[in-house]
């Protein structure tokens, strides 16, 4: 009986031991899934900050050379 129980201790400490290592390379992994995140997060932000800082300026052309020039309302011929 008292063998029995060694060896049941001695398995369970084994167990224990395994899953201590297994839990180990588990917190690792959500570590570097963080990390990678983070970095994610961090160039997103570089990139929307870049972005707003980006000036569209007016359009300055001259009225002739926009290509949509109608006239606003239409001029009728007046015939005498």
């Amino acid at each position: 009986m008292n063998e029995a129980w060694k060896i049941i201790k001695e398995s369970f400490a084994e167990l224990a031991e395994e899953i201590v290592e297994k839990m180990e390379r588990i917190k690792e992994l959500f570590d570097s899934v963080d990390d990678q995140r983070n970095e994610y997060i961090e160039w997103r932000n570089q990139k929307e900050h870049m972005r707003a800082s980006w000036f569209v300026p007016a359009d300055t052309r001259i009225q002739s050379q926009v290509i949509n020039n109608k006239p606003r309302n239409i001029v009728r011929k007046v015939i005498k």
